[in-house]
């Protein structure tokens, strides 16, 4: 069977991100689910009780019935914090707050209740955290503290899949190399043992953005910036049936999306080339080249060469700005609980771009020759 894919995207300057309320799920859906059993101080099923299931951020709640068995689902759930609640004739109601739900996650949420008055509330807070026994998938999940609180190599989110234990990579992790568009960085990886990223076909590993595939020629196809991402998981072994186009890594990243808060961020990044520390050939033919001209008794080279510096010269500057909240329109609509709006932008301007040098090799140097690397200058 062929893999389909994605015509590639080309780099750019900048990205624009918009998001209304609905994503659609095309692929490999980000949204996760929660669900559990409701049951009496006998253990017994609880049928009809009235479950709400909200999230805390947006408002937005999901009203379900339990069934003969006691049991509901809440599914289709973006990944946030969310609070759920028990009604039932003859109990008292019980809430639980602080859920967390990752992305495309399913959490078990079961209530015992309490005999009593419905008018009586029982709130449920600071338990161990809920642990989903139902899967066997490994990885793990960045959320968006950790994408603002974490050095993010050139702005690249998707560089911090390396971070993850058992993922392997070659590749490098410094800001000389790695920007936002970086595809390389942000494909190059596998888990060990398993399959690496560059294979063709179905073989590989599989990137998604809120459920669409993000998959072109062996690699990520666009990298949004962090300011523009809630969370994403990585799968490194273990995968459900929702996953079948690659047998390498999963990534699945979910854009942010708005609350009933207005909120926005700003974010300015500035990197001098000459800032960085100069490797150990180019620092050592750095200061060869001052004290020779000390010695040679030409102070006006060695005061040039000082302040010349040994690093090359060049800048680069990397910005963002999202703000998001609830679509309000006076007198027209009134989103709040239950329609959103989240916009961003981001980009980099290159002031100049790192110079490289490549050379071939003369006719000494096939003849065996390699004296001349010894008169090479520490601009090369």
């Amino acid at each position: 069977m062929a893999r389909q894919r994605v015509p590639s995207l080309k780099a750019l300057p900048f990205s624009v991100a918009l998001i209304l309320s609905a994503t659609f799920a095309l692929g490999q859906d980000t949204r996760g689910m929660i669900f559990g059993h409701v049951l009496d101080p006998s253990s017994g099923a609880v049928a009809g009780a009235k479950v709400s299931v909200t999230n805390t951020e947006t408002g937005v709640s999901l009203p379900r019935v339990t069934n003969e068995t006691g049991y509901y689902e809440a599914n289709l759930l973006i990944a946030g914090v969310y609070r759920v609640s028990v009604e039932a004739a003859g109990f008292k109601t019980t809430v639980r707050d602080g859920i967390t739900l990752p992305v495309s996650a399913r959490v078990p949420v079961d209530f015992r209740l309490e005999l009593g008055a419905v008018t009586e509330t029982v709130s449920v807070t600071g338990e161990s955290p809920l642990l989903d026994t139902s899967t066997m998938s490994s990885g793990r999940v960045v959320e968006f503290r950790s994408l603002l609180d974490l050095a993010v190599p050139g702005g690249n989110i998707l560089t911090l899949a390396k971070l993850t234990p058992g993922i392997q990579s070659t590749d490098s992790l410094s800001d000389k190399t790695v920007r936002l568009h970086s595809n390389g960085a942000a494909s190059r990886y596998y888990a060990w043992g398993g399959v690496g990223a560059t294979m063709a076909g179905n073989g590989g590993n599989d990137w998604y953005i809120d459920g669409a595939s993000n998959y072109s020629n062996g690699g990520s196809a666009y990298m949004p910036a962090p300011e523009l991402v809630q969370e994403f998981k990585l799968e490194s072994s273990g995968f459900d049936a929702a996953i079948g186009h690659g047998v390498g890594v999963t990534i699945q990243v979910m854009t942010k999306n708005g609350t009933n808060e207005l909120h926005g961020t700003l974010r300015e990044t500035h990197h001098q080339f000459r800032w960085d520390a100069l490797d150990f050939f180019t620092k050592k033919t750095f200061y060869s080249r001052i004290a020779a001209a000390v010695a040679a008794g030409d102070t006006a080279l060695a005061n040039e060469l000082r302040a010349q510096g040994g690093q090359i010269q060049g800048r680069e500057n990397t910005f963002a700005a999202t703000i998001g909240g609830p679509v309000i329109l006076p007198k027209l609509i009134n989103g709040k609980n239950k329609l959103f709006f989240f916009f961003g932008y981001s980009g980099f301007r290159v002031g100049q771009y790192r110079q490289s040098y490549t050379a071939v090799p003369t006719a000494a140097m096939r003849q065996g020759d390699l004296s001349q690397l010894l008169q090479i200058s520490s601009t090369l």
